[in-house]
């Protein structure tokens, strides 16, 4: 430490005014490499998400919590040795459970690189047990940790400024449990893995939202579950729209939205006309 200190000032050409001045530039430095080492290390450990981690890809973002009252799902465990397994979980042995297995990278003191080299089925309730190399690179994610201890991997767009925002984004998912609770009161069904969801809820936004100056920031896949959610941001106001597509309307590429402040209000979403 001693040693960055002096480096420091050396390749400044800066000459302390005062041993106060001099305080504040070693708390500085002090506060940059505190940081610099959490940011290296605030993943490593078990955290919880909605999907295998490294199944498909590409995915925008993953979503994590430290804690779940989830009986069944699936973890991810980081090792400090930069590797992470990733599988399924259940309270019944008689389950099929696939993981994931690879190995993850710093890249810069925001950035993670992630590689998955194996995946592998197994258990009772599978039809064979079967483990297969795999050699995905997973890319590059912008590592953020919002104020309510949820840590968001965001794909990298190679803007740190466009990633930041899209990191800002994310924390609209913080709290999953009422989006998915006001979900359930609408759908009838699970939704499948639609491919084309960004482009489709970006025409929704458009021409259903009517908004002029928006911007489609993220899709969360909650497979199994619910489906997609489409994550939208009205520039000119600020509101946040979360888009689903609607199961109940039996219907092909038809979708409905809500909007975080009715989250807030409590108040159950409703169907645009258009997808009635």
């Amino acid at each position: 430490m001693k040693g960055t200190i002096y480096c420091f000032l050396l390749t400044t050409n800066f000459v302390p005014k005062n041993k106060t001045h001099m305080k504040h530039i070693i708390l500085l430095l002090l506060l940059g490499v505190c940081s610099s080492a959490f940011a290296q290390k605030k993943i490593i450990g078990k955290w919880y998400l909605i999907e295998l981690f490294g199944e498909r890809n590409p995915v925008e973002m993953y979503r994590l919590q430290r804690t779940t009252k989830a009986t069944a799902g699936h973890l991810i465990n980081f090792a400090k040795d930069k590797t992470f397994y990733s599988t399924y979980f259940a309270p019944c042995g008689l389950d099929c459970f696939a993981s994931t297995e690879g190995t993850y990278k710093r890249v810069d003191r925001h950035y993670l690189s992630f590689h998955v080299h194996t995946f592998s089925v197994h258990g009772a309730g599978c039809e064979k047990t079967e483990r297969e190399k795999r050699d995905t690179d997973l890319g590059k994610y912008y590592v953020h940790l919002s104020a309510k201890g949820i840590l968001y991997l965001i794909k990298s767009t190679e803007n740190l400024k466009q990633d930041k925002q899209l990191a800002q984004d994310a924390e609209q998912f913080d709290d999953l449990y009422p989006i998915v609770k006001y979900i359930y009161k609408h759908n009838k069904g699970i939704a499948s893995y639609n491919p084309s969801f960004r482009e489709e809820i970006t025409t929704y936004a458009a021409q259903v939202l009517k908004l002029t100056h928006y911007k489609v920031c993220l899709q969360l896949s909650v497979r199994r579950i619910i489906g997609n959610i489409g994550l939208v941001k009205d520039l000119d106001t600020g509101i946040y729209y979360y888009v689903v597509e609607d199961t109940s309307a039996q219907k092909e590429n038809k979708y409905f939205h809500f909007t975080s402040e009715e989250l807030k209000s409590e108040k159950s979403p409703q169907p645009p006309k258009d997808s009635e």
